[in-house]
């Protein structure tokens, strides 16, 4: 697990990013984990986001790599999946947090994979997530955390 300077002076210390492993999570994401994954080609993809009409043939040869495929279709903004009232800046960022460690929990055991969430205040509030496979040659984020303005959490 690793943080930017943003991430850690945002969760402050380890303990307060542990405690929020055990927050419950919103019906719709608890329901995305719950779908499972697909592999297709050697990718993996949440089932739920998948597009109804996916094709990873046309997908693999429109992609740059498989890396960036994955990190394209397992995206999602935490925000979609929260009922208005509870989009405070607090709670987005407890679900992302909360989404990253049952993805790391489904994962486990099947694939070695990166999870990355991306947290931002400015301009707009924002908390996303993707995740890729680790594959030898492919990055979809770059090793020095402290070159975003995002807040970030990386779980490998």
């Amino acid at each position: 697990m690793k943080t930017n300077l943003a991430m850690t002076n945002i969760l402050g210390d380890i303990e307060k990013l542990l405690s929020l492993r055990k927050i419950g999570l919103e019906p719709e994401l608890t329901s995305i984990l719950s779908d499972g994954i697909v592999e297709l080609d050697d990718c993996i993809f949440l089932r739920a986001l998948l597009p109804y009409d996916f094709d990873i043939n046309l997908a693999i040869r429109t992609a740059f790599d498989r890396t960036d495929l994955e990190c394209e279709i397992n995206h999602i903004h935490i925000g979609d999946y929260l009922i208005q009232s509870k989009k405070s800046v607090n709670y987005l960022l407890e679900q992302g947090v909360s989404y990253a460690f049952g993805l790391q929990d489904l994962m486990s055991g099947t694939y070695n994979v990166k999870i990355i969430l991306a947290y931002t205040l400015e301009p707009n509030i924002d908390c996303n997530i993707r995740f890729h496979k680790k594959r030898v040659g492919e990055e979809w984020l770059a090793d020095n955390l402290e070159e975003f303005d995002e807040a970030l959490l990386v779980l490998d």
